[in-house]
């Protein structure tokens, strides 16, 4: 019985005295454990916590119009726009991500009717050059006349840098007084870490 309680001093003397040590260990070893622990999140090494970049987060639409031969777009809508360098609450841009397009087009005779979008990006060149991005939007016909309102809408992913344009385009063969009025709409997400 002896033995188990000098046993049980000898415990709890090696504690307390662990204990002072701590107490009265120059700060400079408290710094250097700390600093073993340290977590920095710089933008080149971010600590994984959550997706910034959720597409909810920053996201983006607009309208746009485009039109050839007789007809007009309202003058609301523009046929492009510039990527801003800056978020609606001031986080700087990346880059614009499209995910989605969809276009309805009013056409009084065109035939061969193509629509498409336009967008630019400088990094990641390929065989040293940057080429902008063109996406074809397949459009389905109103009525076999292929006159009235062809629709297209579709997932896509491109990329547009801050400071270049996004354009969209219509295309087709025109004669005397046809024309077509496409107007589209473009729905993505900044992103801005």
């Amino acid at each position: 019985m002896k033995l188990v309680k000098n046993l049980l001093m000898g415990f709890g003397a090696v504690a307390l005295a662990g204990t002072l040590l701590s107490l009265v260990a120059p700060k400079a070893v408290h710094a250097a454990v700390a600093a073993l622990v340290l977590v920095t999140n710089t933008p080149a090494n971010p600590v994984p916590n959550a997706d910034v970049n959720e597409p909810g987060e920053e996201p983006f639409q607009t309208i746009l119009c485009n039109a050839i031969g007789s007809s007009a777009c309202d003058v609301s809508q523009p046929s492009s726009f510039v990527v801003p360098s800056t978020t609606s609450d001031g986080l700087i841009v990346k880059r614009l991500v499209i995910e989605y397009v969809s276009v309805s087009c009013f056409n009084n005779g065109v035939s061969n009717l193509q629509v498409d979008f336009t967008a630019e990006m400088d990094e990641n060149a390929v065989n040293g050059l940057v080429h902008d991005g063109y996406i074809f939007l397949p459009l389905v016909p109103a009525s076999p006349s292929s006159i009235g309102q062809p629709v297209a809408t579709m997932p896509v992913r491109a990329y547009a840098d801050p400071g270049k344009p996004v354009v969209v385009g219509t295309f087709g063969n025109f004669p005397g007084t046809t024309g077509a009025a496409c107007t589209f709409s473009v729905i993505g997400h900044y992103i801005t870490h």
